[in-house]
């Protein structure tokens, strides 16, 4: 399948060369109905790659719909809270495994383990928020994968409050 950047450079490469390339096959092809051949099945590559990326929209549409239900169902479940919403970056790809996202929580340097069953993208694997949950004890990391400090599941949003707070004041003060 063609996601989105690869597509927008298809089409550039291919709004910029086709007169180019045009010239080029005609100059080498002998017979005219090369040429338009050629041209015609440049063309029909075209119509198929804008085919697959409709397709591919399609189905991240249907993706997210999907993991809405499955947020609302972790959510429903008794104990676990919507805890915090964060980023494809914040997940630390190295320190991850395939039951575990390890991220960092945001406006912070702490890092976190979750289960990826509690994880539900909201934006086709980009934006995600964890639920977590209410009284388990959740160990917080530093970036050498030291434990700095062990809290429930209800206060790790309050760590990211408290960061985002000290990040505004320190804006407020430079100004």
């Amino acid at each position: 399948m063609i996601d989105q950047i690869n597509l927008k450079k298809f089409k550039n490469i291919y709004d910029k060369t086709y007169n180019n390339v045009l010239k080029f096959v005609v100059c080498k092809c002998s017979n005219m109905e090369d040429v338009k051949d050629i041209i015609s099945t440049a063309n029909r590559t075209k119509m198929e790659t804008n085919r697959q990326y409709a397709y591919l929209t399609y189905l991240k549409n249907k993706v997210n719909e999907l993991e809405k239900v499955r947020g609302a169902s972790i959510e429903n479940q008794k104990g676990y809270i919507k805890s915090i919403s964060f980023s494809k970056r914040m997940i630390d790809e190295v320190r991850s495994n395939e039951k575990e996202y390890c991220v960092r929580i945001p406006y912070s340097e702490f890092f976190f383990y979750i289960p990826k069953d509690n994880v539900a993208w909201m934006s086709y694997d980009n934006r995600a928020v964890a639920y977590l949950i209410d009284d388990k004890e959740y160990e917080l990391y530093d970036k050498n994968n030291q434990v700095v400090e062990r809290i429930r599941g209800e206060q790790l949003a309050e760590v990211e409050k408290a960061e985002k707070q000290k990040i505004n004041e320190l804006y407020k003060n430079k100004e």
